[in-house]
């Protein structure tokens, strides 16, 4: 939306300066009255040539849309969120990994298995909890060692087909992080 409004603003700089440059006859003799040469800013205005009063009016309007764009930019606070990534190995029982239409991961294990190894890694001072619902765990708290790395073993029961886990990642003076991912037997 902001984008937008620059857009419209230097769009309506530009067509009034546009429009400077094509009636130049009538500028030219709105210069040449006398009354106007009284004042002092008046006069250095009406010695440029309509030409140069466009480029000013451009460049003037180009220069304060800059201003403006800088201080919303430095008004608005970046997000900073707290590190937390996921890796899935093949060797830990995963098999392939998809994604959802709504953009969570699904990641698919053998039929038979019944444990699968989440392995991950945070950032100091971090705390990474797991959720699953449907396996009975609420916001267990995992440790990290000391390179920032966890690791969490998943009991998967036999008559579960699909299990949704949620990893939560949290620091003080950061925006807290999430990760939503489904397990699902093949």
């Amino acid at each position: 939306m902001g984008k937008f409004i620059a857009l419209v603003i230097l769009g309506g700089f530009l067509a009034v300066g546009l429009k400077k440059l094509r009636i130049t006859n009538e500028t030219e003799d709105f210069h040449e009255l006398p009354e106007n040469e009284s004042e002092d800013h008046r006069k250095w205005w009406s010695g440029l040539s309509p030409r140069n009063q466009t480029i000013a009016i451009c460049s003037a309007s180009l220069l304060s849309i800059i201003l403006i764009i800088s201080v919303i930019c430095l008004l608005t606070p970046v997000e900073n969120s707290t590190l937390l990534g996921l890796n899935f190995n093949p060797s830990n029982g995963f098999v392939n990994a998809d994604y959802t239409d709504s953009g969570e991961m699904i990641v698919c294990i053998a039929n038979n298995t019944t444990q699968c190894l989440i392995n991950g890694s945070s950032e100091v001072n971090a705390t990474v909890t797991i959720t699953s619902s449907d396996l009975g765990i609420y916001n267990q708290t995992i440790p990290l060692d000391a390179e920032n790395n966890f690791a969490y073993n998943i009991n998967i029961p036999k008559n579960v087909s699909i299990i949704k886990i949620t990893l939560y990642a949290t620091k003080s003076a950061k925006k807290d992080r999430y990760i939503n991912f489904f397990i699902k037997k093949q």
